[in-house]
């Protein structure tokens, strides 16, 4: 190896993994309280971003004017009024689809409750390959069935403001819908360099755990209910070997993590030879291939289930970083919402 090939690779490594060192994260943090008057549906998408300043473009990032998505991940709860679910929907996917082992993420595109039932607009991302579909949800047994309906056609169902009488405050409201329900939409930083490249308002916060959170409001008495927490403490030189990875964000300790399966009127079939999903004799399922570019590197989620302990937060806080390795293309285009 000649000396220019060396010095080429040496400035190469030192401007990916240390031009932004300094540079702190904007976390953009949506979701939506999706009720029909006594339960909710609770979508949660973490984007993370970071200023645009790409290796060898000359463009220093402490001076950089635009940002991009580093990565993101979505969640979905469930909320009954008296306990917050976080659903994993592997067990269901791998039912449904027995030639998937894997289940990268999930979103939920829409929720409505009509006649009773919860009807859930989903598309599951397997690698290199999106599965999409229309589901009954039955609170009762955690467990979801594909249905031949077209959502376009489905009525707007019932939409509440309120849960069994406490009305909903969003954390953050804004103009944006997921399907009919409200979103809020949080924007927070702790370095005011990131305002320069910031996509949208940002607010400069001092807090190295941030919550997000909504609240329930009835005749004088409040309820928060924190969704997740933010570890706000984040830098380049966490991404440098050997630092040990550490959650960016975790969930509060009374949530619930509970796998979905599929209810016992479906039955699975294995996927026939153009792609089509035969489930049940009323099932409706698209599968479409998209390049490996667009959703092969999304990552499940890097985090803890719980609340770390108080020695854990300081250590968390004091030095690793907010590590989450997922696409950045893909996932802006599958938000059709935005």
């Amino acid at each position: 190896m000649n000396r220019t090939f060396k010095t080429i690779v040496i400035l190469f490594l030192f401007l990916t993994l240390f031009s932004k060192a300094v540079v702190s994260d904007v976390y953009n943090v949506r979701y939506s309280v999706i009720s029909n008057g006594s339960d909710a549906f609770i979508p949660l998408l973490i984007l993370t971003y970071e200023p645009y300043c790409p290796p060898l473009s000359g463009i220093n990032c402490a001076n950089a004017t635009t940002g991009e998505v580093l990565g993101g991940e979505e969640h979905l709860f469930y909320f009954n009024d008296s306990q917050l679910y976080i659903l994993n929907f592997t067990p269901a996917f791998r039912a449904l689809y027995p030639n998937y082992s894997t289940l990268l993420d999930q979103s939920l595109n829409g929720a409505r409750f009509i006649n009773g039932s919860w009807y859930l607009d989903l598309t599951f991302y397997p690698p290199m390959t999106h599965v999409h579909g229309i589901y009954l949800f039955n609170p009762k047994n955690l467990c979801i069935e594909p249905v031949n309906v077209s959502w376009l056609k489905l009525p707007r169902g019932k939409i509440s403001d309120e849960i069994n009488g406490w009305r909903i405050v969003l954390q953050s409201p804004s103009f944006q819908k997921w399907d009919y329900a409200n979103v809020s939409d949080v924007w927070v930083t702790m370095s005011r360099k990131a305002l320069k490249w910031s996509p949208r308002p940002t607010e400069v916060v001092n807090l190295s755990v941030f919550p997000i959170y909504f609240i329930l409001k009835k005749e004088g008495h409040v309820k928060n209910i924190t969704l997740v927490y933010l570890n706000m403490n984040v830098t380049r030189d966490d991404f440098v070997p050997p630092n040990t990875p550490v959650p960016g964000y975790w969930f509060p300790g009374d949530v619930k993590i509970v796998n979905v399966t599929v209810c016992k009127s479906a039955i699975a079939t294995p996927e026939n030879t153009t792609g089509r999903t035969n489930i049940t004799s009323s099932n409706m399922i698209n599968i479409t291939k998209t390049p490996p570019s667009t959703r092969e590197n999304k990552t499940l989620s890097l985090i803890n289930a719980t609340k770390p302990s108080t020695e854990e937060t300081k250590k968390t806080i004091c030095g690793p970083a907010f590590i989450i390795l997922a696409t950045t293309t893909g996932l802006l285009l599958k938000r059709h919402r935005n």
